[in-house]
């Protein structure tokens, strides 16, 4: 309320272009998200972007700083210059898509959308997690605490994501069955909740992740959902469902993947206070996963494919001329 744009966004006039990081748990995508929403209300042109990096994932790699410099100095040649014509209001975003053999780094993969369609995506699919109410425990101190990031470390955050897993006793699990098809997530999932605490009172950290068909568990970004839950009841038979909005992520899970939900009492990034307590948790309803239809962007791993495509085309092209050659002959 004191720092952030919140309070003057209903004067801003200048047309806004949004950059934000996929991997940024101090200021997430919900920011950039609430700013497009208040900007846009006046009227004033707003285009969003989403990049693969933030405080927890670093700039990212080249290819992503060159589509960000890019957008840039398209958007203030036209609005600022005057000297280039007016960019699309069309919504980009990039995901993680594999490894470079170059520099060792990750590849992204870039895609674009008509429109900025919010946190919520432009379409949602329910995916259902079971798992029997579960008993989860803060311990007293609040220590020891799931490790789920590093803000700041850049790299070493993602390394943490690979390594760490939640603490027993400590957390409740609920699991999907395998995906038929994969998933394109972009936006933030939700889910809802029963919750019951003697005191009336829980926080609580909420995780989604992609689990693969070798039981290795990832949490995009090292992002979780912390929730402070008040008005509680003591009974979980009579306990409110209450709807946890997870944080906003670009993931493609495949098929054969499972989506795992996790709600933990505690986190090494947060304070969670000192005293024991002992809360019941259930799930009430799928998980739902937002998704938007995107159109790949050209970047350097699409411009090799299409070379690599045409060479393919060229030696099918040539083999087969051959083969007619030697039947003629």
């Amino acid at each position: 309320r004191e720092s952030s744009p919140a309070g003057v966004l209903d004067r801003v006039r200048a047309p806004t272009l949004l950059i934000q990081g996929t991997a940024d748990s101090l200021f997430p995508l919900s920011h950039a998200d609430a700013n497009a929403a208040g900007i846009a209300a006046t009227g004033t042109p707003v285009r969003v972007a989403w990049f693969t990096g933030g405080h927890d994932g670093g700039p990212g790699p080249a290819s992503e700083r060159e589509r960000l410099r890019d957008l840039t100095a398209g958007w203030l040649d036209h609005y600022v210059a005057g000297s280039a014509p007016r960019p699309p209001r069309e919504f980009t975003w990039s995901r993680i898509s594999g490894f470079s053999t170059v520099d060792r780094g990750v590849t992204t993969t870039g895609f674009a959308a008509d429109a900025y369609p919010g946190l919520g995506g432009e379409r949602r699919l329910a995916v259902e997690v079971a798992g029997a109410p579960q008993v989860v425990v803060h311990p007293p101190g609040g220590q020891p605490a799931a490790l789920s990031s590093l803000p700041s470390a850049e790299g070493l955050a993602s390394f943490v994501n690979g390594v760490v897993t939640d603490l027993p006793g400590q957390h409740a699990r609920f699991e999907s069955a395998p995906l038929a098809a994969p998933v394109e997530v972009v936006g933030a999932p939700t889910v809802r909740l029963r919750v019951a605490s003697p005191t009336g009172e829980a926080v609580l950290f909420v995780k989604l992740y992609d689990v693969d068909p070798d039981g290795v568990a990832t949490l995009p970004s090292g992002l979780v959902a912390p929730v402070r839950l008040s008005g509680l009841s003591a009974d979980l038979t009579r306990a409110t469902p209450v709807t946890v909005r997870l944080p906003a992520v670009t993931r493609r899970i495949d098929a054969g993947h499972t989506v795992r939900l996790v709600v933990a009492t505690s986190d090494q990034a947060y304070a969670t206070g000192t005293d024991l307590a002992v809360y019941r948790v259930a799930v009430d309803g799928p998980v739902v996963l937002p998704t938007v239809d995107g159109t790949p962007l050209a970047g350097p791993e699409a411009v090799w494919r299409r070379v690599l495509a045409g060479v393919v085309a060229v030696l099918v092209a040539g083999v087969a001329g051959a083969v007619g050659v030697a039947r003629l002959r």
